[in-house]
């Protein structure tokens, strides 16, 4: 009997065997549906745990791979960068983007891609919108008009001013999805999107591989659009304002104890100056 295992060239052809069927499984048709199946699924977003990003899963296969037959590196390397580049343009295709980049190894890239736009998507468009609204909602409820539902008895409204005593957030979180439509007519580039949801370095390099082609306004088009028709995106930004809120709230209170003058002198100052 051969001894499969100590016959060199035996042992060759199982292993490119192998790795011949592991590699099959990343083909163009393999990666195409998964990509499509998980972007149908993209705003399905659970604020405990992260959604997988499916690029970590293949770069660990890969790793895996060539640390088992690192006699065909180059044939891995070779499936690697057509799968990555398949996601890449799968999901710049899905968004009218266009990558134009030249990036050696585009695992960094199809990574941040997808988390934009697939496994971080719901989180992404929670993020920006309850930040930017947050940050903007006294200017928001001026130029709105919305004191004009100052007196309205909604429920929700009232909770929240009552809870928090800020009549102003209360009323923009009750109108969240008319203040969605409203500032989906301003101009906010993609940059400012990233910015706003990822690090300066990691927006930079985003913006440096990825442009839109001009098709479509991606703000107006998708991420407003999409925040405006999905109910449970207009809960999770409700929720997440009504949470920086909170901690300004909590950040604004004084210690419990505190002094608000502890320079004895000028106590007296004052005093000698009221004699």
């Amino acid at each position: 009997m051969t001894d499969l295992y100590r016959n060199d060239q035996v042992f060759t052809m199982v292993a490119e065997g192998e790795i011949a069927k592991l590699l099959s499984q990343f083909s163009d048709s393999y990666v195409i549906d998964v990509i499509d199946r998980n972007l149908a699924n993209r705003f399905s977003y659970n604020p405990v745990s992260a959604n997988p990003n499916i690029v970590s899963s293949f770069e660990m296969n890969f790793k895996d791979m060539m640390n088992r037959y690192p006699t065909d590196q180059e044939n891995c390397m070779n499936v690697r960068h057509e799968t990555y580049l398949t996601i890449i343009n799968k999901i710049c295709n899905a968004f009218n983007m266009q990558y134009v980049g030249n990036e050696p190894d585009l695992f960094s890239i199809a990574y941040n891609l997808y988390d934009l736009f697939v496994s971080g998507y719901s989180r992404n468009i929670i993020k920006f919108f309850s930040t930017y609204i947050y940050a903007n909602r006294n200017i928001l409820y001026a130029n709105m008009g919305l004191e004009r539902y100052k007196k309205s008895k909604d429920s929700s409204s009232s909770s929240v001013k009552r809870i928090y005593n800020d009549p102003v957030t209360a009323i923009v979180i009750t109108r969240i999805k008319d203040v969605i439509y409203y500032i989906s007519g301003f101009d906010i580039n993609l940059y400012q999107f990233l910015s706003s949801v990822y690090s300066i370095p990691v927006a930079d390099y985003i913006i440096q591989n990825i442009q839109p082609t001009g098709m479509s306004d991606l703000y107006k088009d998708e991420f407003c659009a999409k925040a405006m028709a999905t109910p449970t995106l207009l809960t999770e930004i409700r929720s997440a304002i009504q949470q920086m809120m909170q901690a300004d709230m909590i950040q604004q209170q004084p210690i419990i104890g505190q002094v608000a003058d502890n320079d004895p002198d000028d106590d007296y100052q004052n005093e000698a100056e009221g004699e």
